[in-house]
């Protein structure tokens, strides 16, 4: 190989782990805002018939504004997350993985109805639907509401859309 060819590489992070505090919400100079995570994982691993366990602390930074948008509501410490993001140096030389705007997650581990509802999502009822996934209908589409009739597709039936047509992506896999 030629000594002026330059190597390509993959600079990719993938970990699940549960935050060990509250997010930490902060803006840069300019007004953009970040959020900073401490995310632990846990391997465990056998020597000499003894079973062993080992935690490393992650330090996560994250300008992705879905990710801040779930993390405003749902970080807190405890909370079981999934990180896609890249490796990175903080000013004091210390590793850190770094959730860009358009590279990278920071997603939940748990499902939505396991986890509290923010004040905004109060309105919302989530219960499996026909197709086995999780169905978020809203109950302001229900018939105990006065003016709405009692069609099937007006009840926010996870199966259609409004105008009675079949939902194309329902597979009828119960899982």
């Amino acid at each position: 190989m030629p000594e002026n060819a330059k190597m390509q590489s993959v600079n990719d992070v993938r970990i699940v782990g549960v935050l060990t505090k509250d997010a930490v919400f902060k803006k840069t100079s300019q007004g953009n805002e970040f959020v900073l995570l401490q995310v632990r994982t846990t391997r465990y691993y056998t020597v000499g018939g003894h079973d062993k366990k080992v935690s490393y602390t992650h330090d996560v930074m994250c300008i992705q504004t879905h990710s801040i948008e779930a993390l405003r509501s749902f970080g807190k410490a405890g909370t079981v997350v999934r990180v896609f993001g890249e490796l990175g140096y903080d000013e004091h030389g210390r590793a850190r993985i770094q959730v860009l705007q358009y590279m990278g997650e920071v997603g939940l581990m748990v499902p939505a109805s396991a986890a509290r509802a923010p004040e905004s999502r109060k309105n919302e009822d989530f219960r499996p639907n026909a197709s086995g996934g999780l169905g978020r209908t809203s109950r302001s589409r229900t018939t105990e509401e006065p003016g709405l009739e009692s069609d099937p597709h007006q009840t926010g039936h996870p199966g259609g859309d409004p105008l009675g047509r079949p939902d194309p992506l329902d597979d009828q896999i119960p899982y």
